[in-house]
């Protein structure tokens, strides 16, 4: 019993070694391993590692934001916030504390500290497009397009190939046009027995201070049948952080519901989420009436949309 008390007792010592190995790393070489922990999604271990980098070169500030990053990802924001601020008390004219320190507020959700962040940098250092193009982003999430195409038209003029401002800048041109007509046409080609399966809509878009609204015209041809459709979209601005889908659409032809009636809500949640429930109803005249309920949860992801 001794023995194998013994026994366990060594396995365990030499297992608890073997954990500890990275802490003979050179802090250069710990730096590079706790990053490839980061990025393999072993947040802990690479914390560990970081902090350990850290209690020996309390001055390693790229080690500082990096370890912010990590909590940054995970949506930690308060423990990133910390770290962050406090380096900057420190040194205020980190560049790299100061641009993550602003995704850490700009992710959160919370755009105003975001933005003064960025314009504390900005007042030494007005032509650097890595924070031109962010205050650019926070004023337009702050629902101030006209400050934000200024500052997007002054990034283009220091550098004019900047891709994401020239996008962001065009999406306010769109915005801009109050009416939008656009159509599509499409087709399905079969290799034999049946004919191409053809669909085409026209559509027209109108922009309200409440939101947007749409009228739709569809059309389809399928397996010899022929149909229009007729739809109408309205998108309102309800409470802030919050706005609406609403649908009808009405048709004659056996391709499509005699009725169908469509609404959403959608609300924005903290940590760049949002939330939505809703329902349709088809009606195809003669058969039974089709409820479906819908429901969606979506997070902004860096630059990325995902959606169940």
């Amino acid at each position: 019993m001794k023995l194998l008390m013994l026994g366990a007792a060594i396995l365990c010592f030499s297992f608890s070694v073997r954990g500890q190995e990275w802490k003979s790393l050179s802090v250069d070489e710990l730096f590079k391993t706790a990053r490839q922990n980061a990025f393999d999604g072993d947040r802990l271990q690479a914390r560990m590692k970081l902090h350990e980098i850290l209690n020996r070169t309390p001055a390693y500030d790229e080690v500082a934001v990096f370890l912010a990053r990590t909590f940054i990802w995970d949506g930690e924001y308060d423990s990133a916030r910390l770290i962050l601020q406090n380096l900057l008390s420190k040194n205020p004219h980190n560049r790299e504390a100061m641009l993550v320190l602003s995704d850490a507020f700009g992710w959160s959700g919370n755009y105003s500290d975001a933005l003064a962040t960025v314009n504390v940098w900005l007042t030494s250092n007005p032509n650097d497009e890595d924070f031109l193009y962010k205050k650019g982003s926070y004023l337009k999430e702050l629902g101030k397009n006209a400050e934000s195409a200024a500052v997007l038209q002054t990034l283009l003029s220091i550098q004019p190939s900047h891709k994401k401002a020239s996008e962001l800048l065009q999406e306010f041109k769109r915005q801009n046009q109050r009416n939008a007509v656009t159509g599509s046409y499409s087709a399905d080609i079969f290799n034999r027995t049946f004919s191409p399966a053809q669909f085409a809509y026209m559509q027209i878009a109108r922009s309200y201070r409440w939101g947007t609204g749409m009228a739709r015209v569809n059309f389809a041809n399928r397996f010899t049948q022929s149909g229009t459709q007729a739809e109408f979209d309205i998108y309102p601005r309800l409470l802030k952080g919050t706005y609406g889908y609403f649908n009808y659409g009405y048709s004659s032809s056996a391709l499509s519901p005699v009725h169908r009636i469509g609404a959403e809500f959608y609300s924005k949640l903290p940590k760049s989420l949002e939330i939505s429930a809703g329902a349709r109803y088809l009606n195809y005249g003669s058969s039974t009436p089709v409820i479906i309920y819908t429901g969606s949860l979506g997070w902004h992801f860096k630059n990325k949309w995902v959606s169940v």
